[in-house]
């Protein structure tokens, strides 16, 4: 039986997959900092976006045509 190691396109395959976390290790290497910030507005972002639409699920109305007028006290 042959080993998995002694296939040419495995051996290939594995090259290039060492090869291209080696560039996303360089990319991302000096941007740490960077990625947290992103990754803090993204989380940001999908906790707005989760009460929008749960906004839109509970009042639909509201979605289009805003916040009721104010009551007035007779």
């Amino acid at each position: 039986m042959q080993s998995l190691f002694n296939d040419p396109k495995l051996m290939s395959t594995i090259d290039e997959l060492h090869t291209a976390l080696e560039n996303l290790n360089q990319m991302t290497g000096g941007n740490q900092g960077r990625i947290g910030l992103v990754l803090d507005n993204l989380r940001i972002l999908t906790d707005n976006l989760k009460t929008i639409t749960d906004n839109a699920k509970n009042y639909p109305s509201q979605l289009l045509f805003g916040a009721p007028p104010p009551t007035r006290k007779p």
